[in-house]
């Protein structure tokens, strides 16, 4: 429960950012429109996370070549598998990447991602305990 308290207070200071949105830009605390260059991370399977983000030689490479934003995607199941079930270990291993990428500059668009609200029509969805 601890880690999951650590994520959400981790979300929050990326939400308190130095970035706003004005006239349709991203622009920072001096007004100056900034400009991100990044790729998708969504692991749409069991283990639920993208390992690559562990690496931190991977990260350093991504910031070397310029990137400087992930849409990092965390899956529902992946968090919270049962009812009352919260996986600390998914939680560690998700700030353990966004702690990998904030160390090199790079920011993380965090996606709470799912493509259908059931089993029945793919594998990626909310937990069976929300589903129908």
């Amino acid at each position: 429960m601890l880690s999951l308290i650590i994520l959400f207070l981790a979300l929050i200071n990326c939400i308190s950012s130095e970035y706003f949105s004005r006239n349709g830009l991203i622009v920072d605390s001096s007004g100056r429109a900034r400009i991100f260059h990044g790729t998708n991370f969504v692991q749409k399977a069991y283990p639920w996370y993208p390992s690559t983000l562990l690496s931190v030689e991977n990260v350093k490479q991504m910031a070397d070549w310029g990137f400087n934003t992930v849409r990092l995607g965390v899956m529902w199941t992946g968090v919270n598998p049962e009812i009352g079930v919260f996986n600390e270990t998914y939680i560690g291993i998700i700030n353990q990447i966004l702690h990998n990428l904030e160390e090199h500059g790079i920011h993380a668009l965090i996606d709470v991602h799912q493509d259908v609200l059931s089993v029945s029509y793919t594998h990626l969805t909310l937990p069976t305990i929300c589903s129908v």
